[in-house]
């Protein structure tokens, strides 16, 4: 009866090993996950941020062309 006991308890704890490693190397993947998303997310405000400032620039020089045709 012993046995039976102390075999339960030790496929247990290796049963729950197994979901805590699992869990764990989907914890990773998910932290991964989301730093790949930061750096997109951050290239893209950078890409945003040049946009507009050519824009900006484009804007300018539109405005200087104009009053000179006035």
């Amino acid at each position: 009866m012993w046995n039976l006991i102390s075999r339960r308890s030790q496929d247990r704890a290796a049963e729950q090993a197994a979901v805590s490693a699992a869990l764990r190397a989907e914890r990773a993947k998910t932290v991964a996950q989301i730093h790949d998303i930061e750096v997109q997310a951050a290239r893209l405000s950078g890409s945003d941020a040049l946009m507009m400032k050519h824009l900006e620039q484009t804007l300018a020089i539109a405005g200087r062309s104009r009053k000179g045709r006035q």
